[in-house]
Formats: C-alpha cells, structure tokens, sequence
C-alpha cells in the first residue's frame, strides 16, 4: 500500500489503529479501529477533494478555466468532435439541452453507453 499525501496508517501495540502524519511528525489520530481509521481517511480525502475542487469552481468563474490547460466547453465539444465525430457531438449537445430543465444535475454516460434517449 502506498502512503496516501505524506500519512499512513500504523498499529498501536494494543492492536489498534493511528494514522501519522509526516507534515506534522505526529499522530493525527490514535485508537482507531480498522474501520474507523478507513473511515478516518476517506472523509479527510473528501474533504480536501471539496476544497479543490471548490477552487476549480472559483478559477472557473474569474478566468474560464479549472487550470491553465483546461479546456472551456467550446474548445471540449471542439475536441469531441475531432475524436469521435460530429454524431457524438450532436449527441452530447443534445443531452445536454435534454438535462436544462432538469432540477437535478446528471453525468453524461460514458461514450457508447446507453443514456435513456435510445427508441
């Protein structure tokens, strides 16, 4: 297993679980059980995947860009087109207005996969 961003998960002699932190060379939390350490883990993971990706958001809506590489739509549906065609382009655009009155926000399927609109 590898060290997940500088912590990893050790046992006490009791039999059971710390995590340590090489940012701060100490414990950031002990008498864990194995599932509570995991536990642990996964909402300090989702908590610092909100924070980034609350700033993606952030430098989204100042620059149009999530990073300096990062495409804007057109330039995604540009790229869309050139890979896989402009069916797939169309198809995509048309999921897209399908999902605008929509309350709730929906991934679009992975390409070739069924998305409810097939007769």
């Amino acid at each position: 297993m590898r060290e997940i961003m500088g912590r990893s998960i050790v046992k006490q002699p009791d039999g059971l679980y710390a995590i340590w932190s090489t940012i701060v060379d100490n414990f950031v939390a002990v008498n864990c059980t194995a599932d509570e350490a995991i536990q642990h883990e996964i909402d300090d993971a989702a908590e610092s995947m909100r924070r980034s990706l609350t700033q993606a958001i952030e430098r989204i809506e100042t620059s149009g860009r999530a990073f300096p590489r990062s495409p804007t739509f057109h330039e995604a549906m540009k790229t869309i087109t050139e890979v896989h065609g402009e069916d797939e382009t169309l198809s995509m655009l048309e999921f897209i207005a399908d999902k605008t009155d929509d309350a709730t926000p929906t991934a679009q399927p992975a390409l070739g996969q069924p998305t409810g609109r097939e007769s």
